[in-house]
C-alpha cells in the first residue's frame, strides 16, 4: 500500500505545486549474461565480482554455471520542488525513488533513492537530507553502464547528511558534510555500529575547477563501536581524482586509500582481534587501495567508453597471531585484489538510450593470510567472469 501512495504522490504533486515543480525520470529495461555465478544482489543487477571455486568431494566447481538475468526495477521517478526565497536563499528539493527494493528480497518494491532540500545563496549552498556520499563525488565517477557505477573500485553510497559547499572563488570551492550509514552495510551491522558510537561520520573536500579540468582532494573519518558499552575506534580514508576534456575525449579517473570502506560497497571492513595474554578484544580496520580511470569518445549521438579498475586488500596495520583472530566483519575479506575491464557502446536519439557494454572482472581468493591479515598468494589463480550487459532507457 505505501509503494501506491508514493507513487501517486509523486505523479500528482507535479500539478498541485503547478510551475514550481518538474517531474522526470527514466524507464529501464536491463539484460545480462555472466559466464559463472556472482557476488552480486538484486538478483545479480548490482554486481560486484564472480564466485570463488568451490569444489565439491567430485571435485566439481559449484560457481561454475552461467548467470542470465532480466531486469525493469531500476526505473525511477523524481519530482523536483522550487519553493519561495527564504533568508536571501533559493529553497529547493528533490524526491526521487525507484523499484530498486531496500534489500535483496524486496525488488520490484518502491524505495527513497534520494530526498533533499537545499538552500541556496551566492557563495554557500547547505543540503539536508538523503544525497550521494560526498565520498562517491558527484563530480568526478564512472560513466558505466552497469548500474554498480564502478563499484567495487569506485565508493557507492547515499547517506542521510547536512552537507555545505562553498565556492570561495570562481575556481575554488571547499565542501564539507556530517553523515551517517544507512543500508550499504546491513550484513554486518555497520549501520548499528556507527549509531551506537553518536558520533557521525565527517567528510571534507577541496575542489579546483577551470576551463574543462577538474581536481579534487577529500577525506572521510567515521566511529565505530561495536559492542554495547565497548570503546570507540577510528576509521579514515583519503581520495583524490581529476576529470577532463579534450576535443571528443572526457577522462576521469580516482585513486582511494584507506580503511574500512565497507559503507561504500568496496573490499573489507574491520577484524575483531582476542588478545588471550591480556584478556581483551581490540578491533582494527582492514586497509585498502584502489584506482581506476574512465575514458569516453563522444561523436554525435554515439559514445565509446572504457573503463578499468584495480582494488587490492592491503590488510591491517598490526602483526597479530592467527589464533588471536575471532571474527573478521568485512566483505570479502580472503579477496588480495580486484581487477576489471570494461568497453561500452551507448546510443542516444532524443529521449531513448540504447546501451551495450561488455565486462571482464577477476578476482583473487586466496586460503592464507600474512601476520598483517593480508592475503597471501600461495598457488591461487584469479578466478574471472565474463558479463555482457545490454540496456535501454526511455527518459521522460
Amino acid at each position: 500500500m505505501k509503494k501506491h501512495v508514493m507513487f501517486i504522490f509523486i505523479v500528482f504533486s507535479s500539478f498541485l505545486f503547478g510551475e514550481q515543480s518538474v517531474i522526470g525520470g527514466y524507464i529501464k529495461f536491463d539484460l545480462f549474461y555472466n559466464s559463472r555465478q556472482i557476488v552480486a544482489a538484486r538478483e545479480g543487477h548490482y554486481y560486484l565480482y564472480p564466485q570463488p571455486i568451490s569444489s565439491d568431494e567430485d571435485g566439481i566447481d559449484q560457481n561454475i554455471d552461467p548467470f542470465f538475468n532480466m531486469a525493469n526495477f531500476q526505473s525511477r521517478v523524481w519530482l523536483k520542488l522550487k519553493s519561495e526565497s527564504i533568508i536571501g536563499a533559493l529553497v529547493t528539493g528533490k524526491l526521487e525513488a525507484d523499484f530498486f527494493g531496500a534489500s535483496s528480497g524486496l525488488e520490484n518494491v518502491f524505495r527513497l533513492r534520494h530526498a533533499f532540500i537545499k538552500m541556496s545563496w551566492t557563495q554557500i549552498e547547505i543540503l539536508f537530507g538523503q544525497y550521494w556520499s560526498p565520498l562517491f563525488t558527484i563530480d568526478v565517477f564512472p560513466q558505466v553502464v552497469n548500474f554498480n557505477t564502478g563499484v567495487p573500485f569506485q565508493p557507492f553510497a547515499r547517506f542521510p547528511q547536512v552537507s555545505l559547499k562553498w565556492k570561495m572563488t570562481e575556481s575554488l570551492r571547499l565542501e564539507g558534510a556530517v553523515t551517517m550509514q544507512r543500508d550499504a552495510f546491513q550484513e554486518i551491522s555497520g549501520r548499528e555500529v556507527q549509531q551506537r558510537s553518536g558520533l557521525p561520520g565527517t567528510h571534507f573536500h577541496s575542489i579546483w575547477e577551470q576551463n574543462k579540468f577538474l581536481v579534487g582532494a577529500g577525506g572521510y573519518s567515521k566511529a565505530l563501536r561495536p559492542e554495547k558499552g565497548g570503546d570507540i575506534f577510528f576509521a579514515d580514508s583519503y581520495t583524490i581524482y581529476s576529470k577532463w576534456n579534450v576535443g571528443h575525449f572526457n577522462v576521469r579517473c580516482k585513486y582511494i586509500f584507506g580503511n574500512n570502506l565497507s559503507d561504500h560497497i568496496m573490499l573489507g571492513g574491520y577484524v575483531e582481534i582476542e588478545n588471550n595474554d591480556l584478556e581483551e578484544i581490540n578491533y582494527y580496520p582492514t586497509m585498502l587501495q584502489s584506482s581506476w580511470m574512465d575514458i569516453e569518445y563522444i561523436y554525435s549521438n554515439v559514445t565509446l567508453g572504457l573503463f578499468t579498475g584495480y582494488t587490492e586488500n592491503n590488510g591491517i596495520d598490526y602483526e597479530v597471531r592467527a589464533d588471536d583472530v575471532e571474527v573478521f566483519k568485512a566483505r570479502s575479506p580472503n579477496i588480495l585484489y580486484v581487477f576489471r575491464i570494461s568497453p561500452r557502446i551507448v546510443w542516444k536519439m532524443n529521449s531513448i538510450r540504447f546501451a551495450l557494454e561488455y565486462d571482464r572482472t577477476e578476482a583473487l581468493y586466496t586460503s592464507e593470510y600474512t601476520n598483517k591479515l593480508k592475503p597471501k598468494i600461495l598457488r591461487e589463480k584469479p578466478v574471472v567472469n565474463d558479463r555482457l550487459l545490454f540496456a535501454i532507457n526511455l527518459f521522460f
